[in-house]
């Protein structure tokens, strides 16, 4: 992998405190990101993504089947129109925000917390290695 910039390592740094939690990982510097530490953080992301997507997709359909007013086409154009208003990512185009309105929208539901807690656990050594280089 190529040499990362400054501004790679802090994202990567700022989502392994997101993970993680602030100074849990003590050698979590941006100085100190190197690949290695990038592909277990990448690691851990997906297998995040993959645990909780099953798990949204259920909320979603119960969500939109039973709680929604009005007719599917009224609340398929106001998902639109709400997509359209707030768009994917954060307003101001911060990546760290978005990924930490993430972990902490995954966080405030407990079935979505095992998603985070599990992929941390699972990659918290090799996370450690990889900052020491082993």
């Amino acid at each position: 992998m190529a040499q990362q910039t400054a501004d790679i390592k802090f994202l990567i740094s700022g989502i392994i405190d997101g993970i993680w939690g602030k100074g849990i990982i003590a050698n979590n510097t941006p100085e100190n990101i190197n690949d290695d530490v990038i592909n277990v953080v990448n690691d851990v992301v997906e297998r995040i993504k993959t645990c909780s997507k099953k798990m949204v997709r259920v909320d979603m359909t119960y969500n939109l089947l039973y709680s929604a007013p009005g007719t599917i086409w009224e609340v398929l154009a106001g998902l639109v129109a709400d997509m359209a208003a707030n768009g994917i990512k954060d307003p101001n185009n911060n990546v760290l925000a978005t990924y930490f309105g993430w972990f902490d929208a995954l966080r405030g539901n407990r079935q979505y917390r095992t998603c985070i807690v599990s992929a941390a656990l699972y990659n918290r050594s090799r996370l450690e290695m990889a900052f020491l280089g082993i």
